[in-house]
């Protein structure tokens, strides 16, 4: 059965000081707890429509199922989004991100210098050589996890698949998709693929949506970062780089 599956990064999001010590004293990301902000609303709402007059396109009357990651940024916006296609959700740890930084005084710092520099503080924190065995360790731990979500949308008895999720999360399933077509057998991250992660990652705006389809011959990607319900509303699209 060929399968579908939506891959959506969530909207942006609100930090907090409490949320932020929060995270920090139970040694969690640093974004575990929090909420999405009120542009992030204002995104969700205009996905919920586009999803709502494009559900025949996109479901072709076939069964879908929905999921999210764990984190409360993904499953409110789960909520909302399910609730209007009057759909339940399920929540799913192999769709979580991939942790950045529990040190709230570290997350801030590289919040600061990269907007000294100009730049997206995750790409800052991509490009620094210091952490590289740190991000590589990242990295492949959560690779595992990323190959049980790719496995369940294969099992799922969903034709598709609409999944809640990170931009890191989505960037390295899109990245395993490529080097599995490339015939790569050797899978493990190295900082020479830094640079296809980076290009990945920055692609994911908010809300956006890349769409894979598992066929006879495997997993290709169709579509990396889509925004169309955005389109009459450009100026919200955010959270790329």
């Amino acid at each position: 059965m060929e399968k579908t599956v939506l891959l959506i990064r969530h909207p942006s999001v609100r930090w907090s000081n409490r949320l932020l010590t929060k995270a920090e004293q139970e040694g969690k990301d640093i974004e575990t707890y929090v909420p999405i902000d009120k542009p992030g609303m204002r995104v969700v709402k205009l996905l919920l429509v586009y999803l709502k007059a494009n559900r025949s396109r996109i479901l072709k009357g076939r069964p879908f199922k929905i999921y999210t990651s764990p984190l409360k940024r993904t499953k409110n916006m789960a909520k909302i989004i399910s609730k209007g296609l009057a759909k339940d959700f399920s929540v799913l740890k192999c769709f979580t991100e991939v942790p950045w930084i529990d040190k709230k005084a570290e997350a801030l710092a590289i919040t600061e210098e990269a907007k000294q520099k100009g730049t997206h503080p995750l790409k800052l924190w991509l490009s620094k050589k210091e952490l590289y065995p740190e991000i590589l360790q990242k990295l492949n731990n959560h690779l595992p996890l990323i190959e049980q979500g790719l496995k369940w949308f294969e099992e799922s008895p969903a034709s598709v698949n609409i999944v809640f999720s990170h931009r890191l999360t989505i960037a390295l399933m899109l990245w395993l998709i490529q080097q599995k077509k490339k015939g790569r057998k050797n899978l493990t991250i190295t900082k020479n693929d830094f640079p296809a992660i980076t290009t990945l990652t920055g692609k994911i705006a908010y809300t956006s949506m890349s769409q894979i389809k598992l066929g006879k011959k495997g997993w290709d990607i169709v579509s990396i970062g889509q925004v169309p319900h955005l389109e009459k509303e450009p100026e919200l699209i955010g959270g790329s780089f």
